[in-house]
């Protein structure tokens, strides 16, 4: 593969990223501020957006399937719920419906997972982008 080859390649791939971005914030869900709802509400509001993003339900996330498209989904919920809220790992089970133990685990295979494979990393980013975007920056 040549430069300029690859020079087109990655500039069509950044105008991808910049077009499901935009689509993922024309077509999700307004997140709340986090001053103006609980962790619980933020929580499901994530949940939401991570079922539109992945076009399955909330139930199906939070459900027994093992498809890897659900338990990616379920893990990206798990992950974008950790790091935007204050809950617990027990508190984010109970919404998910596992124990603790079980979001501990997902969220190291996620971590790992994300670090091998650059598609699902740049997956969670978009993710991560439309999450705080309805999170207003608070002052520190």
């Amino acid at each position: 593969m040549n430069v300029p080859m690859v020079i087109s390649a990655l500039t069509k791939l950044q105008h991808a990223c910049v077009q499901a971005i935009a689509a993922l914030e024309a077509a999700a869900p307004e997140l709340p501020h986090p001053g103006q709802v609980s962790d619980q509400a933020l929580a499901e509001s994530i949940m939401a957006m991570v079922s539109d993003f992945y076009r399955l339900s909330p139930a199906a996330i939070a459900g027994p399937s093992k498809r890897s498209e659900v338990v990616e989904a379920r893990w990206a919920a798990i992950f974008l719920i950790q790091r935007h809220t204050r809950l617990s790992e027990s508190a984010i089970g109970r919404i998910l419906k596992r124990n603790s133990t079980t979001v501990g685990f997902a969220l190291k295979q996620f971590a790992d997972r994300q670090r091998l494979d650059k598609r699902l990393a740049e997956r969670v980013r978009i993710m991560a982008v439309r999450v705080e975007a309805g999170i207003p920056q608070q002052e520190a």
